[in-house]
């Protein structure tokens, strides 16, 4: 996977709704966001980033309700 290309099309997609809502937010304001849903401080970071966390950032915006067990809402029971 291409994850730079996975972000910028995220971006282009995303800025695309935006727009579509009658948003005034540009693309330099959508990356940023992006970024950050994905865990880095800023575009720049996510683009300097290593690959393997730039999948893990992937991951994150492509499934918001994961959390720290998995997936949201989920409770483990207790046997």
């Amino acid at each position: 996977m291409d994850t730079i290309r996975h972000f910028k099309d995220h971006s282009k997609a995303t800025l695309k709704k935006v727009r579509a809502e009658g948003s005034p937010l540009g693309l330099q304001q959508v990356q940023h966001q992006l970024a950050t849903d994905a865990g880095f401080a800023s575009w720049v970071d996510l683009l300097r980033a290593s690959e393997a966390d730039r999948l893990v950032g992937a991951v994150l915006v492509d499934y918001p309700d994961l959390n720290y067990l998995g997936v949201a809402g989920f409770q483990a029971s207790a046997a």
